[in-house]
Parts: C-alpha cells; structure tokens; sequence
C-alpha cells in the first residue's frame, strides 16, 4: 500500500527534489538518525538543502544503490539497500554501505523517517 511511495520518497531524497520531498512530508513529521532527529517539515527541508550544498561531501562522491529489500508492515515501509560510493573524478571505487530506512505513514504523507547507522561492507 505504502510501497510505491517510500520509493518515491527516497529517489526524491537521493535526487534532492525539494518539490516532491517538500509535498510527502507531513508539517510535523521527523527524521530520526543516529545522529541527530530533525522536527517539522521546515527543519528537514533546510537539512536537506545543507546535505547538498556546494562544496559538501557530496560534490566528492558518486552514489550507486544495490540490492534493494523492501518490507512494508501496516503504516511502516523498512528498506534495506546496498550503497556503492564512487570517487567523483576519477569514477575509481571507495566502499558499500548498507543502509536501512524505515518510513511511517499518517494520512498518506512521511509523518517519521528513521535510519539504522549504515554498515560498512568490503565486498560488492
């Protein structure tokens, strides 16, 4: 039931389309990772807008995703994916994460986001 939109969620999030993650998120809703929650639609829009800026992290590496599991247990979608980081110059490989997110529903919209710390993987 919810499947369709976590998915949709997320790719907005990866791809930072502020539109699309700005209109699924419930005005209330948080974000919950190990290390820090975020409150309210306009913190987690602004989080996001800093996770992307010019000159982050981000502008250095390349993200793949892999081997995506999807579990959905009434109002709750867990996703568990496999992130492949690349060296945005040089394309040359740096390391997998797995990753795991959990996404709460309220009235159609993310009202909680909660991410597992990502594990390190060696092998691809």
């Amino acid at each position: 039931m919810h499947e369709d939109a976590a998915l949709r969620f997320l790719s907005a999030v990866n791809a930072f389309d502020r539109a699309t993650v700005e209109s699924m998120l419930a005005v209330d809703a948080r974000w919950i990772s190990p290390r820090a929650t975020t409150e309210g639609r306009e913190a987690l829009m602004q989080a996001l807008t800093d996770m992307g800026a010019p000159g982050s992290k981000l502008d250095e590496l390349t993200v793949s995703l892999a081997d995506r599991t999807i579990e959905e247990k009434g109002d709750t979608v867990t996703t568990t994916v496999r992130r492949d980081y690349h060296w945005t110059e040089s394309g040359e490989f740096s390391h997998s994460m797995v990753a795991r997110t959990a996404l709460t529903f309220r009235e159609g919209k993310v009202a909680v986001v909660e991410e597992s710390a990502p594990e390190r993987v060696d092998e691809r």
